[in-house]
């Protein structure tokens, strides 16, 4: 890990903290108990992970890419229990060094549903505690961060309300005339050959009797990609794109081609200036090694605008961080027997 990331060597720099898909489960009664502690600790793990990293790098943002919760078909109580973890336990926002902090939540499929799920009442609770689920926050007048519902783009949609607020929400970017850098976190990675990815192209849908919506995708379609790219980057001074959902993790490119008149994506091997790099963040879920992307971006006053330097950290697995809890806590139960068992006015030799 390179903590030179952290200097801030502009007022203009932006030093953005994400996480990808922590997923944080639910238990109940019928739990085991073995499944309860190992609900708690994972909760203690990943806020672990929050903490130690914005103490020691001190970043400006902290974005969570998406399936923030691990079902959306769980009901409004415990949605409300596991908000309660996510915001206490697992990131409380100011545990940072520096109270100005910007968190930024991103919609995910486990959040408020793939768009042949989207419903009103699982978009409306996600609002009320975690914010908007498309918005722009302008970082100054030259870089900018666009928050994007992009679960929302491809059909067949349970709700087409969402769907039209979200092209809608793209249609006054696209009005803007915009002619800056742009960061874009979403969850859903665009559309890309098959063999960049871990995880290839896959849709599928509800039966007609649930409505024949949208049930599962790994990528955006090529018309979504298409618009994204498009509405975001073309014309602009070029920017990056960070999301989550395939927990692997994944880098690729995408350039915009100008006889074919389209965005390419793959892994073409170009001037970093020509290109629009996206990088898949890696779950930071234990199983995967508690990932964080660390993502700079700096002002460059030659060029009059904004490179980027993005690295993967790889925490530790949670099970060498539990190994580590306990016989910490071993360790201090034995100091602690041993104290009590010196004799009052007499040394320790």
């Amino acid at each position: 890990m390179s903590y030179a990331l952290v200097m801030l060597d502009d007022p203009n720099d932006v030093h953005l903290l994400a996480f990808g898909d922590p997923q944080i489960r639910g238990a109940n009664q019928y739990n085991s108990l073995r499944t309860r502690l190992d609900i708690l600790g994972n909760d203690y793990y990943l806020g672990h992970i929050y903490s130690v990293l914005t103490r020691i790098l001190g970043p400006s943002h902290v974005a969570v890419l998406g399936d923030l919760l691990s079902s959306q078909w769980i009901d409004n109580d415990e949605f409300e229990i596991r908000t309660l973890r996510y915001k206490t336990r697992i990131f409380p926002k100011n545990s940072g060094t520096d109270s100005s902090l910007v968190f930024i939540n991103v919609t995910g499929n486990h959040d408020i549903g793939y768009s042949g799920e989207m419903s009103l009442n699982r978009v409306s609770r996600y609002k009320a505690h975690y914010g908007a689920v498309n918005y722009v926050i302008e970082v100054n007048p030259s870089l900018r961060m666009v928050i994007l519902n992009d679960l929302a783009l491809d059909g067949p949609f349970f709700d087409t309300q969402f769907h039209e607020e979200t092209m809608a929400f793209l249609n006054d970017i696209a009005q803007s005339k915009f002619d800056g850098t742009t960061i874009l976190l979403t969850h859903v990675p665009l559309e890309k050959p098959k063999g960049v990815c871990e995880d290839g192209a896959f849709f599928s849908f509800w039966n007609s009797e649930l409505g024949g919506g949208l049930k599962s995708q790994n990528f955006l379609t090529y018309d979504s990609s298409q618009k994204v790219l498009n509405t975001l980057f073309k014309g602009g001074k070029g920017g990056i794109i960070l999301n989550g959902h395939d927990h692997e993790g994944c880098y690729s490119t995408h350039i915009f081609n100008e006889e074919l008149g389209k965005w390419v994506p793959g892994m073409q091997d170009l001037n970093e200036k020509d290109q629009i790099k996206e990088f898949t963040v890696r779950s930071m879920m234990g199983e995967f090694g508690g990932n964080a992307g660390l993502l700079s971006a700096h002002w460059n006053k030659l060029t009059e605008s904004y490179d980027f330097d993005f690295r993967l950290c790889r925490f530790a697995l949670q099970h060498f961080w539990w190994i580590a809890y306990i016989l910490l806590i071993v360790s201090g139960g034995l100091l602690a027997l041993a104290a009590a068992r010196v004799p009052i006015g007499k040394k320790n030799i």
